[in-house]
Formats: C-alpha cells, structure tokens, sequence
C-alpha cells in the first residue's frame, strides 16, 4: 500500500540529499521540515531559530480525488517546497543582494525535477514564487506536481457491509507514463482486489 505520507517522506529524503553552502560559506545538509509556516513564527518570536537555508515541503491542502477503483483514488497534489535563506553582505560592493538565495534555487530544481516519490509519478516544476514580505531572510517557494495514487481508502472496515459481485473481482492495473526529455517513464500501481 501506499499514501500520500509516504511520497512526503521520499520527497524530504530527497531534499536532505544534496549539500548547501550555509551563510559562513560550509557545506551542509540543509534543515529539511514539514511547513507549518515556520518563517511567521520565527518573526513574530513565536519559535526557536533555525539553520538556514531551509527547505519547507507543503502539500496543497485542497486536493480533488478521483476514485480508479477499489477505493483507490488518483489526484494531482502540488508539492511547494519552501527556500529559507539569509544573507547580508557578499562583500563585493552589493550589500543585501542575494544572488545565492538562486543558486539554492536551481540545486532545489536539480534535485527534485523528474524524481519519482513513492505512489506518484515523476515530479513536475509548475511554478516559482518569490516573497518579500520577511524582514531579513529570502522566502522563495518553488511547486511541483505529479500523479498520485492514494491508496489509504483500501483498507477498509471487515465489519462493514460488503458489495455483491456478480463476478469475481479481480486485481487491477494503474500505469502512469510521463515522457521526460525524451525518456519515458512508466511506473505500476497494482490495486488489490477487497476480499
């Protein structure tokens, strides 16, 4: 089986994947969290700081499922994936001019463009959104969107009622094949019949 929790823990494995260079120019593993909004708190002195760059992964919260079929579901959630990131000075005569914030950017887009989370197809880039609002860190939100196949309504009740087949319900198939660059991808969600 596999739920939408489990294409979110693939997702910030990956983010945790690739080295960033921090304020004080080291290589390391960015801090990679859930968002629930974390840079408001941070301004308004409601919460701890934290090592940055950051990155944040929110899941658009209004998803519309379609049923395929033994109470599985195919929607097409965004993914944004919040760039936490400070800078003061490069010391070249640009003072407060973050070209870094976008090289975080693109490393981000490296990182997450084409790979494939568990029960989803390959993530897609769909948009790009730069905050000002905060007062000395770069909010930069990046979306990507893929297919995915929700399967936590399969485990149904034993105790519930249960539908009368006139034949014998069979194990299904759902392929998703996205063309990337010229290289197909395909992937299998096999769907279990409820017995």
């Amino acid at each position: 089986m596999a739920y939408l929790v489990d294409a979110m823990r693939d997702i910030l494995t990956q983010l945790r994947s690739r080295n960033v260079i921090s304020g004080d120019l080291q290589s390391v593993e960015p801090y990679v969290r859930v968002w629930k909004n974390q840079l408001d708190l941070l301004e308004a002195g409601l919460m701890q700081a934290f090592p940055l760059p950051a990155f944040f992964l929110e899941v658009e919260s209004s998803l519309l499922y379609t049923n395929i079929g033994q109470n599985t579901h195919s929607t097409k959630p965004k993914f944004r994936i919040h760039i936490a990131h400070e800078f003061y000075d490069s010391a070249d005569g640009t003072m407060e001019q973050d070209l870094k914030v976008f090289e975080i950017r693109t490393s981000v887009i490296q990182t997450i463009q084409s790979f494939v989370p568990s029960c989803c197809g390959p993530l897609d880039l769909v948009d790009e959104e730069l905050d000002y609002k905060y007062t000395n860190i770069y909010h930069l939100v990046l979306g990507f969107s893929a297919e995915l196949i929700e399967q936590a309504g399969a485990n149904y009740d034993p105790n519930a009622p249960k539908y009368q087949f006139t034949t014998e319900p069979v194990d299904a198939q759902y392929e998703v094949n996205k063309n990337i660059g010229g290289s197909s991808i395909k992937r299998t969600f096999n769907i279990p019949k409820n017995k």
